[in-house]
């Protein structure tokens, strides 16, 4: 792996290094509110930091090409998941994670 091929994997790995970090807060935040979130809603607010943290352990373990292909197909369908059950969760956002 050249200099910038390095660059690239670094800058990736803080992008979801940060995603994990606030997708863990939003489970957080879920059961420290006193209301009422359907199964659909949790699934939602667990799968960034699973996402995240499954790209960084492919990372660790220097499987790139899957650590990419996991971050680039889940993100959408997660996405995809969002606009079909009808939860505005601020998607205008939600790829950063």
């Amino acid at each position: 792996m050249d200099d910038y091929e390095r660059r690239r994997l670094g800058i990736f790995n803080l992008i979801n290094f940060f995603g994990f970090l606030t997708g863990l807060c939003m489970p957080v935040a879920g059961l420290l509110n006193e209301g009422y979130l359907p199964p659909l809603a949790w699934i939602i607010a667990v799968a960034p930091a699973v996402i995240s943290g499954l790209v960084l352990l492919f990372n660790y373990f220097q499987e790139h090409r899957k650590s990419r292909i996991i971050y680039f197909t889940c993100y959408p369908i997660i996405t995809s998941v969002v606009y079909l059950g009808d939860i505005d969760v601020g998607i205008n956002l939600f790829l950063l994670l």
